[in-house]
């Protein structure tokens, strides 16, 4: 309801009229997304072993597409909601492991969907390429020039482009598009407390082999074991875990690992670690996937009515929750009713119940409010994170992710910010690898302008707030009795309504066929005033 003709700076944010404030937002990255220290223990046990099948039973020899990360993976800004009006809005961008997060946004409000993505810098790293092989970078089928154009000669690519203008926000793809290997990952938008996509690969057309699975309670997962039986000494591995739609993989990583052939050994137990746990929920289907490009690969399956030499002749299905599928396209899959694989499901055992991290040092000038962003994702009742800011050894504030502290005094200083996990043995926090710390400066003074109403000659206007103005702020109310020219409306009727707010009335004569109102907001860091259900009712003179 405020005039979008007129400058005015007053913030409002949940439905309450504020001081305004300029902000900041500095990032924090972590290498990767975070839990708690981790051993791994075995959850589920299919050791049977009857016979061999080809990964790659189909013979589909496309080459494995290439991995990719991008820094950063999220991009968070402060905008503007009405034109020429200072809002303290914040418009969450976030590209992060697939998971719904709980996350607190009581203070914050989130901008509708539109405009377009700021122009920054987005660092690529990604293997899995060709020796020396020419690379293009492609964003949202926009081909865009990078400081790389191929690969080195281990196929590791590396390189930075920019986010063209114009692009409109909303989840984009990025491609890397080799002579002969492709790769693709996603920048996501999100305007919105909903489940996150973690950039992912496709498949290239390869043909993997599958197994799918379900636990008997939720955990986190740490990797897979497998028997390989037989290997390529030129061609990597790839194991991935993917949710399970109608029976059949789909096409989104969860989580995912390469292993070189140097790193696995034949005739034995193979062990794939991902780069961080995936907390996956109970009594809900999920799969393994094994691919790759050549036709080397070889693992362990177990089949019904076959013989193991351990456990003799399998006469019932050797894991019975879950099923073998093969694919020559990891989209139409024939499942083996009779045969699983040789895996284990290896769940994260946390050797620790608390770890901290420190995320940076932060040099601060007049800054009277704080709020980290971070993606949290609480997987127990016991499991949180706490960020903690300290100025040397001093601690200063301790605050959730997305909870604003305000100070009575401005900070000043070099400050360092750290973040402490806590969890048991079975359940950690994950805390997304992008966190991102927002500082506020609070201005002295702020106002309002509304949008005209209709009044009426020798009318009177009652005009209704209720305000929190502690010592040292103050709330001046007026009406426009000519045009651009404001009057100053006194209080009337006053009314104590709790937690030291007052409900107040004033009424001011006007003659105006349409009029407005202006609220001027004066306070500091250590005197905020609030102003908050305000209304205008025209009365007879």
């Amino acid at each position: 309801m405020r005039d979008k003709g007129v400058v005015q700076t007053a913030l409002i944010a949940d439905q309450t009229l504020q001081l305004p404030m300029s902000t900041e937002i500095s990032e924090l990255a972590l290498d990767k997304d975070t839990v708690l220290d981790v051993d791994v223990e075995i959850l589920i046990d299919q050791p049977a072993h009857t016979k061999d099948m080809k990964v790659n039973p189909y013979q589909a020899f496309n080459p494995l597409p290439a991995t990719m990360t991008l820094t950063p993976a999220v991009d968070r800004w402060t905008e503007n909601i009405v034109k020429s009006v200072i809002t303290h809005t914040v418009s969450f961008r976030s590209s992060n492991r697939r998971h719904s997060w709980d996350v607190l946004t009581d203070t914050t409000t989130t901008i509708e969907t539109g405009g377009n993505l700021r122009s920054i810098n987005i660092k690529i790293d990604a293997s899995g390429f060709g020796p020396n092989e020419a690379v293009k970078v492609i964003f949202d089928g926009i081909e865009v020039a990078c400081s790389s154009t191929k690969a080195n000669s281990f196929g590791v690519f590396s390189g930075t482009f920019t986010i063209p203008e114009g692009v409109p926000t909303g989840t984009k793809l990025v491609r890397l598009q080799g002579t002969h290997t492709t790769g693709d990952a996603y920048f996501v938008d999100i305007h919105e407390v909903k489940t996150t996509i973690n950039y992912y690969v496709r498949y290239n057309d390869l043909d993997p082999l599958a197994q799918t699975f379900m636990l008997n309670e939720a955990r986190h997962i740490a990797g897979v074991d497998f028997w390989l039986v037989s290997k390529s000494n030129t061609s990597n591995l790839k194991i991935e875990l993917h949710e399970v739609s109608l029976g059949f993989p789909t096409r989104e990583v969860i989580a995912s690992c390469i292993l070189t052939p140097d790193k696995l050994t034949v005739k034995a137990w193979n062990r794939a670690i991902f780069d961080t746990p995936v907390f996956l929920s109970a009594d809900t289907e999920y799969a393994i996937t094994i691919m790759t490009d050549t036709a080397d690969y070889s693992v362990g399956i177990a089949s019904l009515g076959d013989w193991d030499a351990s456990k003799g002749w399998i006469r019932s299905q050797a894991y019975s929750a879950g099923v073998l599928l093969s694919s020559s396209n990891a989209s139409t899959w024939t499942a083996d009713q009779k045969s699983d694989l040789t895996f284990r499901i290896l769940g994260a055992k946390f050797r620790t119940t608390r770890k901290n991290i420190t995320l940076g040092t932060l040099n601060l000038a007049g800054v009277t409010d704080i709020m980290p962003m971070a993606e949290v994702q609480r997987t127990g009742a016991d499991t949180d994170a706490t960020f903690i800011l300290k100025k040397g050894n001093e601690e200063i504030a301790r605050m959730q992710a997305w909870q604003n502290i305000s100070f009575s005094e401005a900070l000043n200083g070099t400050y360092t910010l750290s973040v402490e996990l806590f969890g048991d043995a079975k359940y950690s926090p994950l805390l997304g690898r992008m966190p991102q710390i927002l500082t506020a400066k609070i201005a002295e003074t702020g106002d309002y302008v509304s949008r005209a109403f209709t009044c009426g000659m020798g009318k009177q206007v009652m005009i209704t707030t209720e305000e929190f103005a502690p010592s040292g702020s103050s709330v001046n109310v007026y009406i426009e009795t000519a045009a651009n020219v404001w009057t100053q409306s006194e209080n009337s009727e006053n009314e104590q309504i709790g937690d030291g707010w007052v409900r107040c009335k004033r009424f001011i004569p006007c003659d105006m066929s349409a009029t407005r109102l202006k609220i001027v907001l004066n306070g500091s860091s250590s005197a905020r005033p609030l102003v908050q259900n305000i209304s205008a009712v025209i009365l007879s003179a």
